[in-house]
C-alpha cells in the first residue's frame, strides 16, 4: 500500500511482476452506487482524477466490506468503503488480471479476519508514523497475495 507522493507510486512494468500477471490483480470494481449522492459527487471515483479511492483499491479491507464489516458506515464516507473493492454482484465482484483476463473473485475468498468494531485487519497496528505493519505471525491470506507483484507466490485458481 503506497502514500501519494511516495516513491511506491511508481510505474510497473510487466518483467516487475515476478508473481506472474495471471496471479496479480490489476484493477477492481467499487459499487459506486452505495456512495451517497454528496459522498460520490466529492468522494467518488472518477477516472479522470487519478485520487487514491478513484481508480486504484487495497485489499487491506475485505472484498465487499458493506456485507463483512459492521459499524463503519456511520456517516457513508469511510477509508474501508472508499478503498475497498465491492460491487453489487451477488456472491463477489469481477477483477482484471495483469494478464488481461477478467475473473469473477468470491466474497468467500480467504482474506484477513476484521476487527468489525474499527474495520483494521487482526494482526495489524498502526506505528506512530502512521503506516500499518503487521504484528507476530500475520501473513497475507489469499485476497492479500493475489494484490502483490512479487511477494514469490503461485496461488491455484480453485483458491478463489
Amino acid at each position: 500500500m503506497g502514500i501519494p507522493g511516495s516513491t511506491i507510486w511508481t510505474a510497473v512494468r510487466i518483467a516487475d511482476i515476478t508473481d506472474g500477471t495471471s496471479n496479480t490483480i490489476a484493477h477492481g470494481e467499487h459499487a459506486v452506487g452505495l456512495l451517497t449522492d454528496e459522498d460520490r459527487i466529492a468522494n467518488g471515483p472518477s477516472w479522470a482524477c487519478g485520487w487514491y479511492g478513484d481508480t486504484i483499491f487495497t485489499s487491506f479491507y475485505p472484498l465487499n466490506p458493506q456485507r463483512k464489516v459492521q459499524n463503519v458506515y456511520g456517516d457513508g464516507l469511510t477509508e474501508a468503503f472508499i478503498g475497498a473493492a465491492s460491487s453489487f454482484h451477488p456472491g463477489g465482484a469481477n477483477f482484471a488480471m495483469a494478464d488481461g483476463s477478467v475473473r469473477f473473485i468470491k466474497d468467500s475468498i480467504d482474506s484477513w479476519p476484521m476487527d468489525h468494531q474499527t474495520a483494521v485487519p487482526l494482526g495489524v497496528i498502526q506505528d506512530s508514523n502512521g503506516l500499518f505493519q503487521l504484528t507476530g505471525g500475520t501473513q497475507f491470506h489469499v485476497y492479500q497475495r493475489l494484490t502483490t507483484r512479487n511477494y514469490g507466490e503461485v496461488i491455484s485458481a480453485d483458491s478463489y
